[in-house]
């Protein structure tokens, strides 16, 4: 389980987020909320090995060059389904 407080890859320490009189805990809630990003990411650095949390932190970037290769293609054979 994800012990708070935590210090992430970066040097910043987070403790349980509070909102208003209720306090959230990823091992209790999950992710409840957005606010809780750092949280699940820590648990992902803390519980898989390296590889997966570099694939995880590296997704948007592969999603992206992926796109840019769809993109580039000249190749028209293609389905189209209008």
């Amino acid at each position: 389980p994800l012990r708070y407080p935590f210090t992430n890859e970066f040097g910043l320490i987070f403790d349980k987020q509070i909102s208003g009189n209720r306090t959230f805990d990823l091992n209790k809630d999950g992710m409840a909320h957005y606010g809780m990003m750092a949280d699940l990411m820590q648990d992902v650095r803390e519980r898989s090995g390296k590889d997966v949390y570099e694939a995880v932190m590296n997704s948007a970037e592969g999603y992206l060059q992926m796109w840019e290769r769809a993109e580039a293609n000249t190749n028209k054979r293609h389905f189209n389904p209008l």
